[in-house]
């Protein structure tokens, strides 16, 4: 999962709650002004809007720019020996029980990040397609506005607008591109007039039409219209964005129509010029401000001063905060069991949780990072920086090379001496003071867990290439999945070969060893690899990886990779022959050939 997935998915996912907290804020205080202007409510709508795009733009910058401590540090030595979380059946949860379904719960959230930014990023493709007809349609109707005769009631048009104050000159025309008054435009802004509703209106209720639009465009209206469309757009999946949207176009129109009231000098005038307005509209320009806009019921009877009985009151605000309310429950308890707190933690599985490492003295602590998170305990403070900088570092190369992304944090385990090394308890038969004291095993992956090992002793550049190599292996388990059926069908002379070729350079002992090899021709045919090559699988992997790229480029790997998967997942033909579609013959050859001119003296 790529650093702006992450950002953009949780931010997503913090706005579930956040557009909730300032939807339920907006209906408390509209209900609040239920009496006052509609110039109030329509600002205390715009504010709430502005707000929820604001939130979201916050949380995605600091998302974005906070250090690579993403997640806060954890001290697992500070409760008792063995606390009780939570007894479920015959054992009981103790501090690294938690932490550990924490991780598998965090990591099933991370890899859901890329579907709902892939879902997010498709409907706003969808979204931005219709504003952008819309956009094309406002134009041409403003275009094909600016280019035709005035309407009779331009002499009108002016002379209402200097009532008001309208500065910007209005061009009014009439239309049969349109069956409503609607106003296009800002920097020129055109009414159009349709031909067919003027016949059944009168002068008064022409002007009072006038009024309504004119006072769109002193407002700047279609600003704020698109701004509108453009919240709606970003934030589409949450209800409270609509909602609070709607309640600025209801209020909007309300703004209108006490002026056109007022021009019109009769409320009952008016109301019916709006019903036979509503009568001749069956379809609408979204980007457009048409005077029959909003609900009509709503208007009419407020401009008539008639109050809403119950029945007519809409409920549609208590259905949107009530689904609003569902999703942020929803979304807010995926985020507890992420991260929550230990009492969050029930279960009724009664199966042995490993501990994340051996308890004894070790103070465990964890530092998290966009791809890791990282147990240290605090001998290892001084290297936590330096470690962090090369696992991201590692993540990005690889997965920039294979376009590729595990969906979950890596749990990266550090350790600062042999001594402590070989007390590790989490692959037992990998440790052993004997291996460890002679400088056999520095690190180390596991597949059943996705976990790394690491002895910090080593300089920077060789730190990173221990990182690259283990987390090549957790790239190559999460591509090639493994299992215990199917784990010993994956050749180590692929694993190990792999994991030593994307550091990008050679171990000086291996390239001694391969040039040995070359030298004394005991390299095998490819034809011929399986299992382990005299215990130098890493050493001829490696060649093969490198002449794979050398012959077919960097492609070709993740190519070769998805074939192997094939053979092991589903039992696949030979690889090598999918993959690159030569002979065998014809490879060897190559292979041969290849080795000659790379590692001969």
């Amino acid at each position: 999962m790529s650093s702006w997935t992450h950002v953009v998915g949780w931010t997503l996912i913090h706005f579930v709650w956040q557009g909730l907290v300032l939807a339920v804020a907006a209906a408390a205080a509209l209900r609040l002004y239920s009496h006052r202007a509609a110039n109030s409510r329509y600002a205390i709508a715009c504010v709430v809007l502005a707000a929820m795009l604001a939130s979201a733009a916050v949380t995605a910058f600091v998302l974005a720019t906070r250090d690579v401590t993403v997640a806060p540090v954890v001290h697992f030595s500070q409760a008792p020996a063995a606390p009780v979380i939570a007894s479920t059946g015959s054992r009981s949860w103790t501090d690294n029980d938690i932490f550990s379904i924490r991780s598998v719960s965090s990591a099933h959230i991370d890899a859901l990040l890329p579907v709902i930014v892939f879902v997010w990023l498709a409907g706003v493709t969808m979204l931005l397609v219709r504003m952008a007809g819309g956009l094309w349609h406002v134009r041409r109707l403003q275009v094909l506005s600016l280019a035709a005769s005035p309407s009779r009631w331009q002499a009108a048009a002016e002379r209402i607008a200097s009532g008001l104050g309208v500065r910007t000159a209005v061009h009014v025309v009439e239309s049969v591109l349109v069956e409503t008054p609607a106003t296009v435009g800002w920097l020129r802004p055109v009414i159009l007039l349709p031909i067919a509703a003027l016949a059944n209106l009168s002068p008064s209720q022409v002007e009072a039409i006038l009024a309504h639009e004119l006072i769109h465009i002193r407002r700047h209206d279609y600003l704020v219209n698109v701004a509108q469309t453009v919240a709606e757009t970003l934030l589409f999946f949450h209800p409270g964005v609509w909602w609070v949207s709607g309640q600025i176009r209801v209020e909007r129109e309300h703004c209108c129509d006490d002026v056109a009231v007022q021009v019109c000098g009769d409320p009952v005038d008016y109301a019916t010029a709006l019903a036979e307005l509503e009568a001749w509209r069956s379809r609408g320009t979204a980007l457009a401000l048409a005077a029959s806009d909003g609900s009509l019921a709503g208007r009419v009877r407020r401009v008539l001063k008639v109050p809403m009985g119950h029945e007519a009151r809409s409920l549609s605000w208590i259905v949107t905060l009530g689904l609003t309310f569902v999703s942020a429950v929803v979304m807010g308890g995926v985020y507890v069991s992420s991260f929550g707190p230990s009492s969050a933690v029930t279960s009724t599985n009664s199966a042995q949780v490993e501990p994340i490492a051996s308890p004894g003295p070790f103070d465990w602590q964890v530092h998290g990072t966009n791809h890791f998170d990282i147990y240290y305990y605090p001998a290892l403070t001084p290297n936590l920086a330096q470690v962090a900088e090369s696992a991201e570092r590692a993540y990005q190369r690889i997965s920039s090379e294979l376009q590729h992304n595990v969906p979950f944090k890596v749990p990266l385990i550090l350790f600062k001496t042999r001594n402590d090394f070989a007390q590790q308890t989490i692959i037992p038969e990998v440790g052993g003071a004997g291996a460890i004291a002679r400088g056999e095993v520095k690190s180390f992956s596991e597949h059943r867990r996705n976990r790394v090992v690491i002895l910090v002793e080593e300089e920077p550049d060789r730190l990173y290439r221990l990182i690259t190599h283990e987390l090549t292996h957790i790239f190559a388990f999460d591509i090639i999945p493994r299992s215990t059926t199917n784990v010993r069908r994956v050749p180590s002379w692929i694993d190990e070969g792999f994991a030593e070729y994307m550091p990008g350079v050679w171990d000086p002992d291996s390239l001694q060893q391969m040039r040995d090899l070359v030298l004394m021709d005991r390299v095998p045919k490819i034809s011929a690899l399986a299992g382990t090559v005299d215990g130098q699988s890493h050493v001829v992997g490696h060649a093969v990886f490198e002449f794979i790229e050398a012959e077919y480029g960097k492609p070709a790997i993740w190519q070769f990779l998805l074939e192997v998967r094939r053979s092991v997942v589903d039992g696949a033909a030979d690889p090598f022959q999918a993959a690159f579609n030569r002979t065998p013959e014809e490879l060897d050859s190559a292979f041969a050939n290849y080795l000659r001119r790379r590692f001969s003296p």
